[in-house]
């Protein structure tokens, strides 16, 4: 058995479509071979995420806020076209649940804050903590 690692990231990784076509080679691969693989960042995300930092170094929320709820679109609509709307959402709770936990102890769960990182209301944080089982 030959050991092959294999690597997926940009514009492989742009689409739900594209994606399915990667898991494709994995499987195929993997019948007779043992893999490593390793996936990156949605097509385009790496060089958004670096934009989003300068713009953090600029100190401008609204625009880190619209750029974060394009990508946060983004990926959800990924992921719907990958999963079942039920998968979804779990999925989808298995990487918010962690960032609310991370800045919770990052801001000492001051709320404003957090909802200013996140761009969204107060009102809007709120609903999600709870949704999780995480308000006070």
């Amino acid at each position: 058995m030959v050991t092959i690692v294999m690597k997926f990231g940009g514009s492989s990784m742009g689409s739900s479509d594209s994606i399915r076509q990667c898991a494709k080679i994995v499987f195929r691969a993997k019948a007779k071979n043992r893999l490593f693989v390793v996936v990156s960042a949605l097509g385009g995300v790496t060089d958004e995420l670096i934009r989003l930092i300068d713009l953090a170094r600029s100190q401008k929320p609204k625009l880190i806020a619209s750029r974060l709820n394009a990508i946060e679109r983004r990926h959800k609509e990924v992921l719907g076209g990958l999963v079942s709307s039920a998968h979804a959402a779990r999925v989808w709770e298995e990487i918010e649940r962690p960032l609310l936990e991370v800045l919770i102890s990052h801001t000492s769960n001051n709320q404003v804050k957090m909802g200013n990182i996140l761009g969204i209301s107060r009102g809007t944080l709120r609903k999600k903590l709870r949704q999780y089982g995480m308000l006070d």
